[in-house]
């Protein structure tokens, strides 16, 4: 009798197991059965299952469900007729409740470190998330671990949430199960054959199941187009774990899955002016205050660096006697309305103002000098307080003189200090006057003694003033030790400014933007990565824990696509 057989089996066998035992009660159960029945299209069939389980109330109970339900989803099965012939059941019970429950849950993506107390994680298409989940006994102080890897799959973008469970859940049962009009052509249970397979192969209580539910990712375009709908994997992901008994618990967490986006991107304009306006634009959705800089030397844009980042805008690059068209445009498309002038005297004169003001801006201040060290003594009394950033400003070495200053930029920046220039064995005159006037207490160099002697380190402490320094043997040790200080002052490693050590003018502008972003600038060889292994170490070791994000500033004259091929190597971004 179809309609009467999953009740009579079911209560028959519960009857059975409080014989054996001559009571109500807790225990575990290991229990197999053979059903063997015929579908009056396909023919004949028969299904095996086998599974245990465990309760603290009653196990006759605990142990009849899944029985009862997997015969009534074949004797229900719409697709055609299905006649039960026989059920065959076997039933071993004990009176111990051998059972875990959830413990501690540990989250990691793409083998970082598992961690808990996780409630979403952020993936990529194809990442694997690593779930450890530890077992404590029900009834006794028994422990496990299980570990399951649930990998994205390469179509997937979206919210979506992953459930975990002790256990067969819901039975892996679905629409399909009792109307077959709901799937699609293919589908796994169209048949009665293949449903009797997803009975049999539904997991087992003493298994951790995880399920990946993902919605579509839905991109809503500011312009005010139809959304763009990514469809991502129609079926949920099911990945599990063997326990060496029953497993009870649920638990869970949030998975946004990102659309797949190249590690790298370069940032770059056919010159330097415009290098420097690409450079605001990703660092920048808008400013109100623009630091503006000849592009024909180096000085003034890196020591307009932490003065651009203690307004909160970028350094643009312009010719000397005029304002760019870019670097106007730019002005305009960042929505700015005061900008701050950085140069000697004798430069950014001519049509500039003009220019300015056809841009936007309404207000115009001039930090200048004679020259750089005066240029840069100016700024630092812009800023202000008790603390400077000290660095080479010039030498007779075209290749030399800058790479210590750049790198110290978006230090300087995040701080809001000032970086002073000075020759390498002694203060010139406007710097050492800034130092009286601003009454600085302490000095941060950036360089070694062949950039900033030993001298005038022991010439600042002599005057009572803090000197640290930071430095390597050379200027990629010297690069990543300064990117090692960001990260003390909240930046996140992860997130890579890479410029050339080669040469200077793709990296003028790149202080306020890293800083802004809160992320690091690293230099490197700009022709072959072997040329920096201090830097290629420091990319090396993020990805340990970090997923890096590389922006490249400047062409591929600066950067190499070699460089770009090496690095990607080292993220195994492919």
């Amino acid at each position: 009798n179809p309609r009467t057989l999953p009740d009579l089996a079911s209560f028959h066998t519960l009857a059975n197991i409080d014989a054996v035992l001559d009571r109500f009660g807790p225990g575990t159960s290991t229990l197999s059965f053979t059903v063997a029945g015929e579908g009056a299209d396909s023919g004949p069939f028969t299904m095996t299952r086998d599974n245990v389980y465990a309760s603290e109330f009653d196990i006759a109970f605990e142990s009849v469900f899944e029985l009862m339900d997997m015969l009534s989803t074949l004797g229900a099965f719409p697709g055609e007729d299905v006649s039960i012939d026989d059920v065959d059941v076997d039933v071993d019970v004990t009176d111990e409740v051998n059972a875990y429950r959830f413990g501690e849950v540990r989250i990691g993506v793409d083998g970082s470190e598992p961690l808990a107390d996780v409630t979403e994680v952020i993936a990529n298409p194809g990442s694997v998330i690593t779930v450890q989940v530890d077992l404590m006994g029900v009834a006794d102080d028994a422990t496990a671990t299980v570990e399951l890897g649930i990998t994205i799959p390469e179509d997937a973008a979206g919210s979506g949430f992953v459930d975990l469970s002790g256990g067969s859940g819901s039975f892996g049962f679905d629409e399909c199960d009792f109307d077959p009009a709901t799937c699609d052509s293919g589908d796994d249970r169209a048949t009665l054959a293949e449903l009797v397979a997803d009975l049999e192969a539904t997991p087992t209580n003493d298994m951790v199941t995880a399920t990946l539910y993902l919605d579509p990712f839905i991109d809503f375009p500011a312009d005010g187009e139809a959304p763009d709908v990514q469809q991502t994997a129609v079926d949920p992901v099911v990945t599990t774990a063997r326990a060496d008994r029953v497993v009870q618990g649920f638990a869970g967490f949030g998975v946004f899955v990102e659309p797949e986006f190249p590690r790298i991107q370069r940032v770059a304009g056919e010159t330097r002016i415009d290098t420097s306006v690409e450079v605001a634009r990703a660092g920048f959705g808008f400013a109100d205050t623009v630091v503006i800089t000849p592009a024909g030397d180096y000085p003034y844009a890196l020591i307009g660096g932490p003065l651009a980042g203690s307004v909160n805008g970028p350094v643009l690059l312009t010719d000397d006697q005029a304002i760019t068209p870019s670097v106007a445009e730019a002005i305009q498309g960042l929505g700015a309305t005061t900008a701050i002038l950085v140069a000697p005297d004798d430069l950014l004169g001519g049509t500039v103002d003009a220019d300015l003001a056809a841009a936007g801006i309404t207000t115009v201040e001039r930090l200048g000098g004679a020259d750089r060290y005066a240029v840069a003594a100016a700024v630092a009394q812009r800023l202000g307080g008790t603390r400077a950033w000290l660095v080479e400003g010039e030498h007779a070495d075209a290749g030399r003189g800058w790479p210590d200053a750049m790198s110290a930029g978006p230090v300087a920046a995040m701080e809001g200090v000032p970086i002073l220039l000075t020759r390498a064995g002694d203060l010139p005159g406007p710097t050492n006057d800034a130092i009286t006037t601003m009454g600085l207490t302490s000095v941060s160099i950036a360089g070694g003694s062949a950039a900033v002697s030993n001298a005038i380190q022991a010439d600042l402490a002599a005057r009572g003033i803090t000197v640290d320094r930071t430095a390597g043997t050379n200027r990629y040790e010297t690069s990543v030790a300064l990117a090692e200080r960001a990260v003390g002052l909240g930046a996140f490693p992860g997130n890579v400014w890479m410029v050339t050590g080669n040469a200077f003018p793709d990296g003028l502008s790149a202080a306020p933007a890293v800083a802004n972003t809160f992320g690091v600038m690293l230099m490197v060889d700009g022709q072959d990565l072997a040329g920096s292994t201090a830097s290629a170490a420091y990319l090396s070791g993020l990805t340990t824990e970090f997923q890096p994000f590389v922006t490249v500033v400047g062409g591929e004259a600066a950067i190499a696509p070699t460089v770009i091929d090496q690095v990607n190597a080292i993220l195994g971004a492919g």
